[in-house]
């Protein structure tokens, strides 16, 4: 596809890429927020830095350039805590977070943000990102700096609002994608929370029984926005598949739910670039996205660095390794301008003895998405797990069958060979005479979880 340019009127460009093409979308704004590009290439035959250089290459100079990062890979929660002020606001937040969130060695960025005040409470929505899933986002773009990153669920909220021309403040939206769907739920006309729902869109077009299950999975999905950021009847259903909908619009209609369709989107990956640069003209605040607060601290750093003498620099390097660290518990960030009030001697020992105690901590806390990534990685074919077991300060407790028993004592070797796993022994083994399965149960430590802590 060539690039389209219509008139030299230009404001933001959106880049996006959903992992099989690149797609970027220029929007004047000042112009009724008319489209003046679209450019598309598949991922296969151009690299992303390629492709940045040749949107830019056609671009004026005055052209904001804006990155749209996957919104699959971010958790979102809402939380409630008391009206308190910002600093303090943010070490409850730390703490509640730290309570639902796998910590292990500090491995996240988090941002949150102010919903509401509700009965002397605060409602705050929070997301959060692995760091590695930020860095990465980010080093794939240090060629070519771009002015601004947005998450795509903030960006699908923005193009569907313009396209729909929705005037509620607050709403629910159902975006259907070919393999998976999210529900947003919007406030204050802007992107608040979202819940990602893993199912094909596509088996619905033969399978009866998936309409069911996304039905069923759309309507947890709305009930459990609904309870924790805003109770609202209307519904917006954004379809960027060619799936019929139909049923499913009838089923929330059913359930007296205003619902509003938007059918024939075009290419969802046109359109969140479309969104992309949409949503660029909300202000950073405004915004819930954790990999655009590590873009900013880093340009912060690097500025305050740049222009502190040898000392302060010195003093800069021990705090910033306590604010990366302090970025997961609360969302707060060391600003640069703020230096000089914190790096006293006693402040930075301070900080430093309660990032070792932390880190201390997260040590006996359960990474579960590690753990079933490992246990996934050596699973042998024809051995299926019924369930896993872990509690603090014991052994894992993994237990599953198979038909063949060499594959299970294959699985407890290949399991023993990892470096976080110890003692991993087959603790039973039965067959059942019914179904002719040879049943187990394998126990292990997992890293310093299963080890007590000393009081």
């Amino acid at each position: 596809m060539s690039l389209e340019i219509e008139n030299d009127k230009r404001k933001n460009i959106g880049i996006y890429s959903d992992g099989k093409n690149y797609s970027a979308v220029g929007i004047d704004i000042d112009n009724n927020n008319s489209q003046f590009l679209k450019y598309k290439k598949t991922v296969s035959e151009i690299s992303l830095c390629d492709f940045i250089a040749e949107v830019k290459k056609q671009s004026p100079h005055e052209s904001e350039i804006v990155y749209g990062v996957d919104s699959w890979s971010i958790l979102f929660n809402t939380l409630q805590v008391p009206d308190l002020p910002a600093k303090q606001l943010a070490k409850v937040v730390e703490i509640q977070l730290n309570s639902i969130l796998p910590t292990y060695e500090y491995g996240y960025n988090n941002v949150y943000q102010n919903l509401r005040n509700e009965g002397g409470l605060i409602v705050v929505n929070t997301a959060t990102v692995k760091k590695d899933f930020a860095e990465k986002q980010l080093s794939n773009l240090e060629q070519f700096p771009i002015d601004k990153t947005i998450i795509s669920a903030q960006a699908d909220v923005a193009f569907a609002r313009e396209k729909s021309g929705m005037k509620n403040s607050e709403y629910l939206q159902v975006s259907f994608y070919d393999d998976h769907l999210w529900v947003y739920s919007v406030y204050d006309s802007k992107f608040a929370c979202a819940v990602a729902i893993d199912e094909s869109v596509i088996d619905a077009k033969t399978l009866p029984s998936q309409v069911m299950l996304i039905r069923r999975e759309i309507e947890s999905a709305i009930e459990k926005l609904k309870e924790n950021v805003c109770a609202c009847d209307a519904i917006l259903l954004c379809n960027y598949t060619d799936c019929d909908i139909r049923e499913i619009e009838k089923y929330l209609q059913q359930k007296e739910y205003s619902v509003t369709s938007l059918e024939n989107l075009g290419e969802s990956c046109l359109a969140i670039a479309a969104g992309v640069a949409l949503s660029a003209q909300l202000p950073s605040g405004n915004s819930l996205n954790p990999v655009e607060k590590s873009r900013v601290s880093s340009d912060q750093i690097a500025q305050a660095n740049r222009s502190k003498n040898l000392v302060w620099a010195a003093i800069f390097c021990v705090v910033s390794a306590v604010a990366m660290f302090s970025c997961f518990y609360g969302g707060g960030k060391i600003y640069a301008s703020k230096l000089e009030e914190i790096a006293t001697q006693e402040d930075v020992a301070v900080m430093v003895t309660q990032h070792q105690l932390r880190k201390e901590i997260a040590k006996y806390r359960v990474d579960p998405v590690d753990l079933l990534k490992r246990i996934t990685k050596d699973l042998e074919s024809g051995v299926k797990i019924d369930s896993i077991k872990f509690t603090r300060g014991k052994k894992v407790v993994l237990v599953g069958k198979s038909k063949d028993v060499k594959k299970i004592y294959a699985f407890q070797s290949k399991l023993n060979g990892d470096r976080a796993f110890g003692q991993v022994r087959i603790q039973n083994q039965s067959k059942d005479k019914k179904s002719k399965m040879n049943k187990f149960s394998i126990v292990f430590d997992y890293k310093d979880f299963s080890k007590k802590r000393s009081r």
